[in-house]
């Protein structure tokens, strides 16, 4: 069976990003108060990231079994897997559930004992890795929503800002304006999709 181009994974990042876009704004549009409307874009959110995260481990077993070809020169893995179920059972390392965000904790970290100098994983430039730790605040702040969630959240969208009373929570915030006819959930999105762009091309 032929191999399919790594940048599959970025068209399919950009294909879930623009549903989940119109679909969030459709559904909090008919929301009657706002903290049905935050939690439309947290829900939205959450599983964008949930999809992300999934298309990250698609790629990074898909090189390993030769299912993705990458259009870089010297992208291989230092050995090559037979199968995707035996790919993901050593990547796994007998967890049942692969982290792959933190990005610098999970993806980067293991792409070095399984690629070539860990690429394409360890190639991402400063502003690609700074869009997947934002992400990763932004998630945690959703998906965990303790103390320490909430002051990293704060610290890195919120703390110095002028924003209105309404975006200081994680899902007003991603409801907030980032520029003309964008909201800051567009924003995020499109940002992952760049680095998606940048890890397939």
């Amino acid at each position: 069976m032929s191999s399919k181009p790594a940048d599959s994974v970025a068209a399919a990042c950009s294909r879930r990003a623009n549903y989940l876009i119109h679909y969030t704004r459709r559904v909090a549009s008919r929301c009657p108060s706002e903290a049905d409307r935050n939690q439309v874009y947290a829900g939205g959110y959450v599983s964008y990231m949930a999809f992300f995260e999934q298309q990250i481990e698609d790629l990074f077993v898909g090189l390993l079994t030769g299912a993705y070809h990458h259009p870089r020169v010297g992208i291989a893995p230092l050995v090559a897997m037979p199968s995707r179920g035996v790919a993901k059972t050593v990547v796994a390392g007998g967890r049942s559930y692969v982290d792959w965000l933190p990005y610098e904790q999970h993806a980067r970290k293991r792409a070095d004992a399984f690629f070539v100098r860990g690429e394409p994983f360890t190639s991402l430039g400063v502003a690609e890795r700074r869009s997947l730790d934002r992400a990763s605040i932004m998630r945690n702040a959703f998906a965990h929503q303790s103390d320490h969630s909430r002051v990293r959240f704060a610290a890195e969208f919120t703390t110095g800002r002028a924003l209105r009373a309404s975006e200081l929570s994680p899902g007003g915030y991603l409801r907030g304006q980032h520029s003309l006819n964008k909201d800051r959930f567009q924003a995020q999105l499109e940002e992952l999709v760049v680095v998606m762009r940048a890890l397939t091309r």
